[in-house]
């Protein structure tokens, strides 16, 4: 019986033992998990971002170090990938969702994005920032400095009458807190003196501030920039650059600042119903330089045809010697998404050749 005692006596020491060892691994993942949540409540981007990263699978999301202009500090991006699914890899497709979406947009990036990988490409679609970060609003009206009050022997009386009334209140309150604060027990507020102590960052409201004075192109572009670093970084010489609506223009910026390697071999530039600015359709070459060499599509919907053929003069006039303009009734079904992926994925066994180094 003694035996029978004794042994379980030592399982229960054993199952103490157990629970006091895992307490602190889980009290570090607790301060993790709360750190994350602060940080992403002071910072409504991140917030929507951590929401959409919950809706994917792990081995999809990938956190790319973005650092902005005259910020020290890097910040988390999330980019959505998935890789080939066929033994044969052509390349790599960089989607670039429209303002105002995100990386999982169900219109265009979603279908793109999971389509493309069946016949042999990885593809990264990269978050771009939200274009009018939440700022405090302008003043319409002046601040009041003053008021100016006309004084008379009515209200000079009042105005003394309330005072001394004010005063007197004010003593009698003051005496009987004294008294009652000597007999009364310690309150919640005093008793958490003692307790745990809570730090609160007042530096994240001037980040904040700080990130709304960059122009949302330079922050897109610090995006696109290290998802193409991404990209290189996992051997992929053969880059597909997409655009989707206003991302049209971050493309052109993207590329005139890499002139380089975007007019080499291994670049090209797929364009889906892009929207320009007048400045853009006058002088194309100030982005593609002259005699662009990458090749070019651009798809858009047969409703844009007048629009559509100012962008295909202005490409013209750039002298981009790859330039393809097609049409495609643009909507928001299954047989569209199947429609879009397949063209642009015959283009590209034409016009984009796989580069690849150790896949």
């Amino acid at each position: 019986m003694q035996k029978i005692v004794l042994v379980f006596t030592l399982i229960s020491l054993f199952t103490i033992l157990n629970s006091a060892l895992a307490e602190p691994e889980n009290g570090v993942d607790a301060n993790e998990t709360l750190s994350a949540e602060r940080a992403a409540y002071l910072d409504p981007e991140l917030k929507n971002q951590m929401a959409l990263a919950n809706t994917l699978k792990d081995y999809e999301t990938v956190w790319l170090d973005v650092n902005y202009p005259d910020i020290s500090d890097a910040r988390k991006i999330l980019a959505i990938s998935r890789p080939s699914l066929i033994v044969e890899k052509k390349g790599a497709v960089l989607l670039l969702h429209d303002k105002e979406q995100h990386a999982d947009w169900p219109e265009v990036i979603r279908p793109l994005r999971k389509n493309l990988p069946k016949w042999g490409w990885f593809t990264l679609s990269v978050n771009l920032p939200d274009e009018t970060r939440e700022q405090a609003p302008q003043r319409v009206l002046e601040a009041k400095e003053f008021d100016q009050v006309m004084m008379n022997t009515n209200l000079k009386n009042n105005l003394d009458s309330g005072v001394r009334v004010r005063n007197e209140l004010e003593e009698k309150e003051a005496s009987e807190t004294i008294d009652d604060a000597s007999k009364a027990p310690p309150t919640d507020l005093e008793q958490s003196n003692d307790g745990e102590s809570v730090d609160i960052d007042l530096a994240a409201q001037k980040k904040q501030a700080d990130l709304n004075k960059i122009p949302y192109d330079i922050r897109s572009l610090s995006h696109i920039e290290k998802a193409y670093e991404y990209l290189q970084s996992q051997n992929y010489q053969n880059i597909v650059l997409i655009a989707y609506g206003h991302s049209a223009e971050l493309a052109f910026q993207y590329i005139k600042a890499h002139q380089t390697a975007t007019n080499s071999p291994g670049f090209t530039l797929i364009l889906i119903e892009p929207s320009l600015t007048q400045a853009y359709l006058l002088d194309l070459s100030e982005w593609l330089g002259k005699g662009f060499k990458a090749p070019i599509l651009e798809i858009i919907d047969r409703n844009d045809a007048e629009e559509a053929e100012s962008r295909k003069y202005a490409v013209l006039r750039a002298g981009a010697e790859k330039y393809r303009q097609t049409f495609l009734n643009i909507n928001n079904n299954e047989i569209f998404d199947e429609n879009l992926s397949r063209r642009v994925r015959t283009w590209l066994d034409t016009n984009a050749p796989g580069l690849e180094v150790g896949l």
